[in-house]
């Protein structure tokens, strides 16, 4: 049985119309199930997103202000020039100390020595 319609014997195998009608329905399906599959991967991604969101936040919960920083720094600064300012003048005066021991220890020295020549000098 064979039946001709514009030049196409159908028992060849199918018609055009058939045929594209069916690569058409599997395309359709195919773009369904990559849709599907695209959707639940975005889902997945997202998710991933809003729990990093999370994670930053909760990180960013710990860092300090570049104001605070600056204002502790200053106040740290001031502290060491504080201190080191006194032990500058606390070592110059151990050392002014140390220079009137000396010259003390001189004068008693040379008063002695005054002493001694003038006890020769008399004999």
């Amino acid at each position: 049985m064979s039946r001709k319609d514009n030049n196409f014997d159908y028992e060849d195998g199918v018609s055009l119309k058939e045929y594209f009608e069916k690569v058409f329905a599997v395309e359709k399906e195919a773009t369904a199930k990559a849709l599907k599959l695209q959707s639940s991967e975005n889902n997945r991604r997202l998710d991933l997103l809003n729990g990093e969101a999370t994670r930053l936040v909760a990180m960013q919960a710990t860092y300090l202000p570049r104001e605070t920083h600056d204002l502790q720094y200053k106040v740290l600064a001031d502290k060491v020039n504080s201190l080191e300012l006194s032990r500058a003048e606390i070592k110059g005066k151990a050392d002014q100390t140390t220079v009137n021991i000396t010259l003390t220890i001189a004068v008693i020295g040379l008063i002695l020595s005054a002493i001694g020549i003038i006890i020769a000098l008399l004999k």
